[in-house]
């Protein structure tokens, strides 16, 4: 990710969540780089993000790189609907990358694969 700029600040809050916002590899996608646990604690944190970046830089994508997410509850799940409807109704797509296996088994088992476009890859030697 040596080739993307970051721009905006690094967002923390109480469980250490942090979402670093790139450029994405075209001028009017944003990549959104996530770490931590997206749990009640800090799912409010996502979608204000996600909200400001639709408003202050109104990208055609918003991709979303959860490699480093550990966790997501039901709260976290809840935002990511709620981030993709506020994305929808501006217009841009959302997108879901780099998804842990963990993570889309957990929208798998909800039925929330699909919405997402995700499907589940097993893990290689598996």
């Amino acid at each position: 990710m040596s080739s993307e700029r970051t721009f905006g600040v690094r967002q923390y809050d109480e469980s250490s969540l942090l979402i670093d916002l790139c450029r994405g590899r075209e001028p009017t996608e944003i990549r959104m780089v996530i770490r931590g646990d997206l749990d009640a604690v800090s799912a409010d944190r996502l979608c204000v993000c996600v909200c400001d970046v639709l408003r202050r830089q109104r990208p055609t994508r918003i991709t979303v790189d959860l490699r480093g997410v550990a966790f997501v509850d039901s709260a976290g799940i809840r935002a990511l609907l709620r981030c993709r409807d506020q994305a929808d109704a501006a217009h841009t797509s959302f997108i879901l990358a780099e998804t842990p296996a963990t993570i889309v088994r957990v929208l798998e088992i909800t039925g929330l694969a699909a919405h997402f476009g995700l499907t589940h890859r097993p893990e290689p030697g598996a």
